[in-house]
């Protein structure tokens, strides 16, 4: 005798509405997901891969930035006080030298990690497609473009 307990309205809605939200991260880059395909998916996974895929899509590499900044600040500052300066004039074009570098590799690691953060959405997108073109359920077709 099999156990067949109705589903809990509540948790339709938010399953609705993770399906929503995911096919709209994925949609905005030109894929093109059937809601019925995500039924191979369980509550959890789905969950989880909409999470992963918000939180790459949206990343803005702040945090990468802001570590490169500050340790081209500390390298700086370090060399700087390696090197010395021995007059006022040496000292300003040491300090705005290695403020240059940090505002630099500052920027570079906002870069690298928006690209990184880009690369991991792509393969976090192509892993779901394999998963739920491999699913053995009804949705299993995945029309990629």
């Amino acid at each position: 005798m099999a156990c067949t307990s109705p589903r809990d309205p509540a948790l339709e809605v938010v399953r609705a509405e993770l399906e929503a939200h995911l096919l709209a991260s994925l949609r905005s880059r030109g894929s093109s997901l059937v809601p019925a395909q995500l039924n191979a998916l369980d509550d959890t996974a789905l969950a989880a891969t909409s999470a992963r895929l918000v939180r790459l899509r949206q990343a803005c590499g702040c945090s990468e930035g802001a570590a490169c900044m500050i340790a081209a600040l500390l390298l700086g500052a370090l060399l700087a006080v390696r090197r010395g300066a021995t007059s006022l004039g040496e000292g300003i074009v040491l300090g705005a030298t290695v403020l240059g570098w940090s505002l630099v590799a500052a920027a570079v690691g906002k870069v690298a990690g928006i690209l990184v953060s880009r690369v991991q959405w792509h393969l976090e997108r192509d892993r779901l497609f394999r998963r739920l073109a491999g699913a053995p359920e009804g949705g299993g077709h995945v029309v990629l473009r």
